[in-house]
């Protein structure tokens, strides 16, 4: 598995620097993009079989995983996409997330520190916070104003550190609430 990442980490930072130098804008020209990514795994196939790399054994299927880190949210999309996700936190390469049942689990896909770090750099993109070294620890509202963004990097944390919390509505009864002191019978015999 530890080749199948560092290969990931290889094609995505070959792909990245070719878009870079073409300046290129993912959001708006994802055609050039492909072709960018699919020229890294191309290059990475062709080193392969020269014996400098291990070969892949499904470049599509790289290709897809890249140009997804690229364009979207890496690893993160399908989390994010999920109904069932109320948190995700993020620790240097580490992914975890809390469902509705409560349940802590790991993402399944690798990530790198680097990759979780342009996702988030990604989820500030549409406020106006940014986080650097002028500004170690922020704090904002996104994916249009759904969940809540707290992220940091050092000096304020040993590496970085996020967390994505979404609003979240639970199906509460009116005597949930007034169980939970919440809401007053008056209040709650009102409401009804």
């Amino acid at each position: 598995m530890t080749t199948r990442v560092d290969a990931y980490d290889v094609i995505r930072r070959d792909a990245l620097g070719g878009i870079e130098r073409r300046r290129l804008q993912p959001e708006r020209e994802l055609a050039d993009v492909r072709s960018e990514v699919e020229r890294a795994v191309d290059d990475y196939q062709r080193r392969a079989r020269l014996g400098e790399e291990v070969p892949l054994g499904d470049p599509v299927t790289m290709v897809h995983r890249v140009l997804r880190s690229v364009t979207d949210f890496g690893p993160l999309t399908d989390l994010l996409a999920r109904r069932d996700v109320e948190e995700v936190f993020v620790e240097g390469p580490r992914v975890t997330f809390l469902d509705t049942t409560g349940r802590l689990r790991g993402l399944a896909e690798p990530t790198s520190e680097d990759e979780n770090r342009q996702m988030v750099d990604r989820l500030l993109a549409s406020t106006e916070r940014q986080l650097n070294a002028k500004q170690p620890l922020v704090q904002a509202r996104v994916l249009d104003g759904t969940a809540r963004l707290t992220a940091a990097i050092p000096p304020v944390s040993d590496r970085l550190s996020a967390t994505l919390r979404r609003y979240t509505v639970r199906d509460a009864s009116l005597d949930a609430l007034v169980a939970r002191d919440a809401l007053s019978e008056e209040a709650a015999a009102f409401m009804w």
